[in-house]
């Protein structure tokens, strides 16, 4: 009996220590779904994702899964980027992944530097396809006082 109740219990400490992070309702939330709208005019992560984070992106964010018998492979990538926790942790990893590098050179490592390091521009910003765009949706994104909505497109006026 001792045996299987440790065996039980060592299954739940493995379980805990390998499931994702919940990032919903966090600053890094909040940062993450302003870059999404920079990439897609939306604040769906799932449509972010979509266009943005493919299987190499994914594999360099360290495979985030959903279950931890789940395997990394074109499967698991799939169901994480229909996940918005997945989405979470995969961008989140990424980033950090890449080192708080602060590309705009404002002395902070904070979103802005986020969206440069997504698109693998830190090093030179007027890489990022449709830059002035992307920075005017992210920009009005971030001054946002109130939470912004999970699931509307807003058309630019850009």
């Amino acid at each position: 009996m001792k045996t299987s109740n440790c065996i039980l219990i060592l299954c739940l400490c493995l379980v805990a220590a390998y499931a994702l992070p919940s990032l919903i309702d966090t600053q890094v939330h909040k940062d993450i779904r302003c870059l999404c709208h920079a990439v897609s005019g939306c604040y769906f992560l799932t449509n972010c994702a979509k266009y943005s984070v493919n299987y190499e992106y994914w594999q360099k964010a360290g495979s985030p899964v959903l279950s931890v018998d789940q395997i990394p492979d074109q499967k698991a990538y799939r169901a994480c980027i229909l996940n918005n926790n997945c989405v979470l942790n995969t961008i989140n990893n990424y980033v950090q992944a890449q080192g708080e590098m602060d590309c705009n050179c404002d002395g902070d490592f904070n979103a802005e530097d986020m969206l440069a390091i997504h698109f693998g521009a830190c090093q030179n910003m007027s890489l990022i396809p449709e830059l002035a765009r992307r920075q005017w949706r992210y920009n009005n994104c971030a001054k946002e006082k109130m939470d912004m909505p999970t699931g509307s497109c807003i058309p630019d006026a850009v």
